[in-house]
């Protein structure tokens, strides 16, 4: 079992997704690190059971809040009864989702700056993960706004705590999102 495998602790940043076919040994993704990630691959080729992986092992920490934006088939859809979890199906739900980060990141923001103006230690916030399963749905369902905020955000508030993850095809992200 996969889990079995796993160290007693991982850090809240680190999400096991695998084991290496080598020494099988955990193959992890370090949110803290590198904050935003593509899963790419062809149609019913496992991105979405990636992104279950993913999910799956993020949602073990409390600490960690996530908004989910799932495809036209729902594999994610197991996922919506999370305490932690927002599950998106429309774009006025993803409006007020980010409305909602965005409070809560500029509240971070400032206690960040406080604490850089006071020579505090640097918090390290919680996560907040979007993930979006199904990226070309994502686009066309989604306006301009809510898309640059995104982009506004990834580029903001990384070192605050928020994370994207987005699964889809090679063409899907090559063509950037509309506007």
């Amino acid at each position: 079992d996969f889990e079995e495998m796993l160290p007693p602790m991982i850090s809240r940043a680190e999400v096991p997704i695998g084991l290496c076919e080598e020494d099988v040994t955990p193959v992890s993704i370090h949110l803290q690190e590198q904050p935003h990630f593509l899963v790419m691959g062809q149609f019913r080729k496992g991105k979405s059971n990636a992104l279950k992986v993913m999910l799956h092992m993020l949602m073990k920490n409390p600490l960690v809040s996530f908004g989910i934006y799932d495809n036209v088939d729902r594999n994610l859809s197991g996922f919506k009864e999370h305490d932690n979890a927002a599950y998106i199906n429309s774009k006025e739900e993803l409006t007020e989702f980010l409305q909602s980060v965005d409070e809560r990141m500029k509240e971070r923001e400032k206690h960040y700056f406080e604490c850089l103006k006071n020579n505090k230690e640097l918090p390290v916030y919680e996560k907040i993960v979007f993930v979006i399963d199904g990226y070309s749905r994502f686009q066309q369902n989604s306006d301009t706004k809510n898309q640059e905020m995104i982009a506004s955000f990834m580029k903001q508030y990384s070192h605050l705590g928020f994370s994207v993850i987005a699964a889809g095809n090679a063409n899907e992200f090559s063509k950037g999102f509309a506007g």
